[in-house]
């Protein structure tokens, strides 16, 4: 294991956990920037109907606006959830992400 020079250190970039209204959510990525199946991937949604909803949305918020940084597929995945009938709650946790900027937080 390599020496990590005294300057270097970690710290916390998260600001707080909080409910948030999941469909007003924001998107900085392009729709092609991670690819998605119309029609919803099956096993990620089973996944989410089996093991509920177990991973918070990771945001940033500038303003009023809150984007979502890391959950797309989630969020993709509730609405076709809603289409079929499920009940999704109208608040979900998310953590919030400190950056200076939209640049940073894309």
């Amino acid at each position: 294991m390599s020496q990590t020079p005294p300057s270097l250190s970690i710290g916390s970039i998260v600001d707080k956990l909080a409910d948030i209204d999941w469909k007003r959510l924001e998107f900085i990525q392009h729709d092609s920037f991670k690819e998605w199946l119309p029609n919803g991937d099956n096993k990620l949604y089973e996944s989410l109907i089996k093991y509920q909803f177990a991973d918070p949305f990771k945001v940033w918020q500038s303003g009023e606006k809150i984007f979502c940084l890391d959950g797309k597929h989630r969020w993709l995945d509730l609405l076709e959830a809603e289409k079929r009938g499920v009940n999704v709650p109208e608040l979900l946790p998310a953590i919030f992400i400190q950056c200076d900027n939209e640049k940073e937080a894309a």
